[in-house]
């Protein structure tokens, strides 16, 4: 799967959706579902552009070129 679909905003609303269909509970970061949402609305727009900028290249997959040929 691209980052891009990812980290697109209708994959992490499923993905939320799924975490409080399952009464998640906090995980490592102690942050529980009541207070995620503020969190995630706050905080990942900064997360979402370190993401994008770590992304590694594709290396021609898009033009069928193979680098390391």
């Amino acid at each position: 799967m691209l980052l891009e679909e990812i980290i697109s905003k209708s994959n992490m609303h499923l993905a939320y959706e799924r975490v409080v269909g399952n009464k998640g509970a906090a995980g490592v970061d102690g942050i529980g579902m009541l207070d995620f949402a503020s969190e995630v609305k706050t905080k990942w727009p900064l997360i979402k552009i370190r993401l994008e900028k770590r992304r590694i290249p594709s290396h021609g997959s898009k033009t069928g070129e193979n680098p390391q040929s």
